[in-house]
């Protein structure tokens, strides 16, 4: 090999070696080197700034642990005492600290990996932290965030639910002298206008209180307060009485509602009065949505993993993915023409999803924009028992 080639090599190698620093001293890490005893080697300009410094001067051949970058902090020394002795052994080892820097406390994810020659003998150590302050701040945010929407959630179902029991006396007073008006007690109406108004108040009076009795689970639910008096239940009865209980007003507006129903149907561990609240809230719906001469269709099913579905389907309007989200958020009602003509409070689905879920099952909604609308309702199979 001629001088001029060993000259080239020569070139290369420190080629190489400079652009090697350059990555090392100018990457957003800090990175340093260390003997397999945790003595300091050397370190990278990104960690040298961080204390103040342009070399390593005295700190060369200092023990880690005993430098700037970790006297403010006798918990963390003993952390990395204890990681320095581990991968002196031949484990990768990482965790976070804090270290007070130019603008403050910051915080590092850490770590030290140990290297090893080609004989397998580990020869240095080199610990590499990554300033996670950010991150930090980014999580103890959504945390604060997190935790005043539960403060305020809290606070705005305990405002619900008093003021619903306070709007709950006067009202049932209201309901209570309508029907005693009604049944004759003191006399008959003087006119037939006032035998139609006495019936306005009552019925107005009762549509009231289902929407504060509906406020109130809701508000129960949400603060985890809500709870079920669970037994065996026949799932094909309950339908059949909240088909019969929805029937006059589905005849008024000529719509057909049909129940598939099975022979020997499984019956469900549930509490029977949400489980048939769940069951009407759907079928009001459906009807409520279904133009003349549709069709609202009840079916039950268990799926190849055990689980008990109650699907209602409807050949109603339907809604967007837009109107499903809308639908199901408290007092949320779709925007169509129909549903404007129609009374209802926007908290039927949402309270229906909510028991659902304390059935510890799930509500799933799939519709199409004037085909109709189908939800189906599943119950887990640990619920389901045997007739």
């Amino acid at each position: 090999m001629s001088l001029n080639d060993i000259s080239q090599q020569l070139l290369e190698v420190e080629d190489s070696n400079a652009r090697m620093r350059a990555i090392f001293d100018n990457t957003y890490e800090f990175i340093g080197l260390l003997n397999s005893e945790g003595l300091l080697l050397e370190a990278n300009r990104t960690a040298l700034a961080f204390i103040g410094r342009d070399s390593l001067g005295t700190l060369l051949g200092v023990h880690f642990a005993d430098t700037p970058w970790w006297e403010h902090d006798a918990a963390g020394r003993e952390l990395l005492i204890d990681a320095i002795d581990r991968a002196g052994k031949g484990e990768f080892v990482r965790f976070e600290t804090t270290h007070t820097g130019p603008e403050g406390q910051i915080y590092v994810d850490f770590s030290i990996k140990p290297i090893h020659d080609t004989s397998g003998n580990i020869v240095y150590l080199v610990p590499e932290g990554r300033d996670i302050t950010s991150r930090k701040q980014a999580e103890a945010a959504v945390l604060r965030s997190k935790m005043e929407a539960e403060t305020a959630n809290r606070a705005k179902s305990e405002i619900l639910t008093n003021m619903s029991h306070e709007l709950r006396t006067p009202l049932n007073a209201v309901i209570g002298f309508s029907e005693t008006l009604q049944t004759g007690m003191f006399g008959s109406p003087p006119t037939p206008k006032f035998a139609e108004y006495i019936n306005d108040i009552h019925n107005a009076g009762l549509h009231l209180l289902r929407i504060i009795n509906d406020i109130l689970d809701v508000s129960a639910i949400d603060a985890g307060k809500l709870d079920l008096y669970e037994e065996t239940v026949s799932v094909r009865d309950v339908i059949v009485a909240t088909i019969r209980l929805i029937s006059p007003r589905a005849d008024r507006g000529e719509v057909a509602v049909v129940y598939e129903t099975q022979p020997d149907f499984p019956h469900l561990r549930a509490d029977e009065r949400r489980l048939k609240q769940i069951i009407l809230n759907l079928l009001s719906n459906a009807v409520k949505f279904t133009l003349k001469n549709g069709i609202v269709r009840v079916s039950t099913r268990i799926t190849s993993e055990g689980r008990m579905e109650i699907i209602v389907a409807d050949t109603g309007i339907g809604m967007s993915d837009d109107g499903i989200a809308k639908a199901l958020s408290l007092f949320g009602q779709v925007d169509a023409g129909l549903a404007r003509r129609h009374e209802g409070s926007g908290l039927g689905l949402p309270l229906t999803k909510g028991l659902v879920e304390l059935h510890g099952g799930t509500l799933a909604i799939a519709s199409v924009m004037d085909v109709g609308t189908t939800v189906t309702v599943t119950f887990p199979a640990e619920r389901v028992e045997p007739v």
